[in-house]
């Protein structure tokens, strides 16, 4: 079974595009409802900037469908930094991103607000790689009641 730790604090986690869906989903809960973790890692949290910067290739633009300019509303409404002040109290977020990301720079992080835990010298890959040596400290900061 499920421990009961994680049945009354569950995680909600996600890596960089997966990141930028739980920030954006949180807040579109309203305030009722369990308190949970919310542990983006890496996360593409400001669709706004990074389609207008080319992220990885244009991969905001290829999710969102248009760029801002032509669909503003989509964006603000999916948007994590234009949201961010509607994530509810019982979200405990803590942001989590390695300072030698080349795919998503952790500026995105910093300039969130949220809680940020940068380790030093992860990669993008290393927050969800089994194998880094980063990977046991990311797993006791997703667990964290921070």
């Amino acid at each position: 079974g499920v421990p009961a730790a994680a049945r009354e604090r569950p995680v909600v986690a996600g890596h960089s595009a997966g990141g930028c869906l739980v920030l954006s989903w949180a807040s579109h809960l309203g305030e009722d409802g369990a308190e949970f973790r919310l542990r983006p890692l890496a996360p593409i949290s400001d669709l706004l900037r990074e389609a207008n910067d080319g992220l990885a290739d244009g991969a905001v633009l290829d999710y969102m469908g248009a760029p801002p300019q032509e669909d503003l509303a989509a964006y603000l409404w999916q948007d994590p930094r234009s949201r961010a002040v509607l994530i509810p109290a019982r979200a405990n977020a803590h942001i989590i991103h390695g300072d030698a990301d080349g795919i998503v720079a952790v500026s995105f992080s910093e300039n969130y607000p949220a809680p940020l835990t940068i380790l030093p010298g992860a990669d993008h890959m290393d927050l969800v790689d089994p194998e880094s040596s980063y990977f046991p400290q990311v797993i006791e900061l997703l667990l964290a009641d921070r």
